[in-house]
């Protein structure tokens, strides 16, 4: 018997047990996995990678996607002083991340945000993305 190294790239699709199940309810379950495992899923098979790169995948998994907290936290000194902002995000495993965010300071407003990126503006009327 060949390995699974060793056979066909389209016989090992063939044989792929899940494929069997209807493509609906495929989708349907990758619309509950994070994007990281759905890149990850994206080399398995020809099927899994056709749904999982349709738009309209895309598009669903976006608008079903939890966001993601992203949380601004401004730091004074001692002397009152402020200092450049945390940002913490919250990612799909609930756990914290910290990154230094240099270009948010004391006077940076929140504009908007889409997809993630924000849209800050200062009293000078400068624009930045971050």
């Amino acid at each position: 018997m060949a390995s699974e190294e060793t056979k066909p790239k389209k016989q090992r699709d063939e044989e792929c047990i899940i494929n069997g199940l209807p493509g609906e309810l495929i989708e349907r379950i990758f619309l509950k996995l994070p994007v990281s495992t759905l890149l990850r899923c994206t080399g398995v098979c020809e099927q899994w990678h056709k749904i999982i790169r349709d738009p309209q995948f895309v598009t669903s998994h976006l608008q079903d996607a939890p966001q993601c907290a992203f949380l601004f936290f401004p730091q004074e000194s001692v002397s009152g002083e402020p200092h450049p902002a945390d940002a913490i995000l919250i990612d799909e495993a609930l756990s914290p991340s910290t990154y230094a965010v240099p270009v948010i300071g004391p006077d940076d407003f929140l504009c908007g945000s889409c997809n993630g990126l924000l849209v800050l503006y200062t009293k000078s009327s400068t624009l930045k993305v971050a």
